[in-house]
């Protein structure tokens, strides 16, 4: 039996992918055994406040416990990379177990678990029928339920503020709209906020101090940012007007005892500037001076346990490094950076508590890790601990190379990942996985502790990343050369990419699949319009294929928020006509006899992208003869994969690969 798009009954859509050949079954045992170990996380052992916590086993919703120790040794703040003698599992306390809650749970599935900042509290994120919930229970038992709180938005995150918890909540298009304030002993909650203009959305932004937090009412071109504080009175207070141009960072500082926003702005020449705007007495803006270097760009400013760190770039190098504030006796003065060394691969330990450390883990051979820590003290650093995220004993190498454009006039980065070898490491007319995305100035990363990429290379592919134009990897010029009325530099960016790599050798071009996402899917969709036949399979995940009629339509957020990313088709033709010649669903008959299977999966509680365009879009495809299919998950959002769903992933993905591995056509 044929399933088609048309098909909402999923049973039908498992066994349509259920193959009985030995290279499938093999791969999906293999695909899932990789992805399910890469996914469910525990972390190490680290002490927050005065207690030691480990995540165990950390794979919501389906298993994770949180286990904690008294602090025995004041001094003692290095996380342990397992279980020791004196951190064991039989003298721990269990303060939460999804295998374990209280009845009130029943039914519902655990997105989420946070810790309040003084460890009272537990916020646990609930879902049920496409609508968010946060139970708050204290911390030393669960099933003292203190506060349930209904229908908040996840998008925009929440916040644990002194004794309570800053939420939002959307308004009936889905955006993110109001900010309400409750009280852990107060029933009421408190609207503190409300968007009302339909072209932005709130976000909270949680920042390293437990009586403060941020609230930002964001489009892409402008925002308007707040700090709420619980120390003066609920007080609700302006520190960035949506009457000034975006900023590119905000966060909390404390300097010379007094608190600041600390607003990261760009200058006429587009280099990162930091202003201090104070939050408390006369709020005055003060330029910060940072070694009055003129070369350096300052891309982010922030706080950890008193110390604050600035990430910028000097000499095309992004670095990051302390300010040193102790001996500014007047806030106008010049402040000194203390370079810290660490390379582009390392990033900041998320578990970072300790009053005089600050840990950092270095990526090496992309699934080798290394926890260090920097001693605030006389800066200086130690190697705390080394470990492989893999369960095998092997290595990935990686390379990158670079493809010319059609006008000759760009190279395009590719990044390349396989197995390393020792009796096969050539890279000759490789069987491979094209991955893009190529919109909103996002900077495409490696493959660092990402399941699926890991199994595709494990399972013996070449897998690629074509940071095509529109995306953020080579800056902002690199953004704005793929955006709006230059949309097609990155549909023809991931062709030039995949000629190149065939043309050297490096893949062989009858085994070539494309893997996308979200804003990807109209690379992807107008690259099937463009070359039918340049890939064996795709497999997209909540593709955003129908660009112009969300764009054209006035009861979709897109056409309001979007404008800034794709153009304004409503109100300039020009926009309307170019957008029109790439969208994937307006020029789906030049995608005609097709030989690529195209496989989508989409959630129905999807906010972002239409599951009704990617149906009309599949049933298109299928009725010019291409074979297309598309799963409609119904129980989640944006993406269609559920957390710990590695039943059906690797099902979909060991076919994927099967099929790529296929020679072209031979099912004519």
């Amino acid at each position: 039996m044929r399933v088609t798009s048309n098909s909402y009954e999923n049973s039908y859509f498992h066994n349509l992918f259920e193959r009985s050949d030995e290279e499938y079954l093999s791969k999906k045992i293999e695909l899932k055994q990789i992805i399910e170990s890469l996914s469910t996380k525990t972390s190490y052992i680290f002490r927050k406040n005065n207690f030691w916590y480990i995540f165990e086993e950390w794979i919501l919703p389906n298993k994770g416990i949180i286990r904690r120790w008294d602090v025995k040794d004041e001094s003692d703040w290095i996380p342990k990379k397992d279980f020791t003698t004196e951190f064991r599992k039989d003298n721990s306390t269990i303060i939460f177990d999804v295998g374990n809650l209280p009845k009130q749970f029943e039914g519902y599935e655990i997105n989420r678990v946070s810790i309040s900042s003084m460890d009272s509290y537990l916020a646990i994120t609930v879902s049920k029928d496409g609508y968010f919930d946060i139970a708050i229970s204290e911390l030393e038992s669960i099933s003292q339920q203190t506060k349930w709180i209904r229908n908040i938005s996840l998008e925009a995150s929440f916040d644990f503020v002194d004794e309570g918890i800053v939420f939002v909540r959307t308004d009936h298009l889905g955006r993110p709209s109001k900010v309400y304030y409750e009280s852990f002993i107060d029933p009421e909650s408190i609207l503190i906020y409300e968007e009302v203009e339909d072209i932005f959305r709130i976000r909270i932004q949680k920042v390293n101090e437990p009586y403060y937090t941020l609230i930002k009412s964001e489009s892409y071109s402008r925002s308007e940012v707040y700090v709420y504080s619980t120390k003066q009175k609920l007080d609700l207070i302006e520190i960035w007007s949506k009457s000034k141009s975006k900023p590119v960072s905000i966060n909390i500082l404390t300097v010379q005892g007094k608190k600041y926003a600390g607003i990261v702005i760009k200058d006429k020449n587009r280099k990162g500037r930091c202003l201090l705007r104070e939050i408390d007495g006369v709020r005055k803006v003060i330029p910060l001076c940072i070694n009055i270097d003129e070369t350096i760009s300052i891309h982010k400013i922030w706080e950890i346990n008193d110390v604050i760190l600035v990430k910028y770039l000097k000499k095309e190098h992004i670095q990051i490094g302390v300010l040193l504030t102790k001996n500014i006796k007047n806030i106008e003065e010049i402040f000194l950076i203390k370079e810290l060394q660490i390379n582009s691969h390392s990033k900041l330990y998320q578990n970072n508590f300790s009053p005089n450390l600050l840990f950092f883990i270095e990526y090496n051979n992309i699934c080798d890790e290394t926890i260090f820590a920097y001693s605030m003290l006389d800066f200086k650093k130690s190697i705390v601990f080394q470990s492989n995220i893999l369960t095998k004993d092997e290595k990935i190498c990686s390379s990158m190379v670079w493809a010319s454009s059609r006008d000759k006039n760009t190279q395009i980065p590719i990044s390349l990942y396989w197995k390393c070898l020792s009796d096969d490491n050539d890279l000759y007319k490789r069987k491979g996985v094209v991955n893009v995305y190529g919109a909103y100035g996002k900077k495409e990363k490696g493959i660092n502790l990402d399941p699926m990429a890991v199994a595709v290379i494990e399972a013996g592919f070449l897998y690629c990343i074509a940071h095509v134009r529109g995306g953020g990897f080579l800056g902002g010029k690199w953004y704005r050369a793929g955006k709006q009325g230059k949309k097609w530099n990155s549909i023809y960016d991931l062709i030039d990419c995949c000629d190149f790599l065939i043309n050297e050798k490096i893949l062989n071009e009858e085994q070539i699949g494309l893997i996308s996402s979200s804003a990807g899917g109209i690379v992807a969709g107008a690259s099937l319009n463009v070359r039918p036949n340049l890939f064996k399979a795709m497999l997209l995940f909540s593709p955003f294929i129908n660009p112009l009629g969300a764009l054209m339509d006035l009861e979709d957020p897109l056409s309001k928020t979007e404008t800034i990313e794709w153009g304004d088709p409503i109100n300039n033709p020009e926009d309307r006509k170019y957008i029109e010649s790439y969208s994937p669903l307006q020029n789906v008959q030049n995608a005609l006899g097709s030989k690529t299977s195209i496989v989508s999966i989409t959630g129905l509680q999807d906010i972002y992208v239409s599951t009704k365009d990617i149906l009309k879009w599949s049933n298109k495809l299928n009725y010019y003869k291409v074979d297309s299919k598309v799963y409609v998950n119904s129980q989640v959002g944006h993406g269609g994969i559920g957390a710990g769903d590695f039943e059906f992933i690797s099902k979909i993905l060991s076919n994927f690969l099967c099929s790529i591995g296929e020679k072209k056509y031979d099912n004519e």
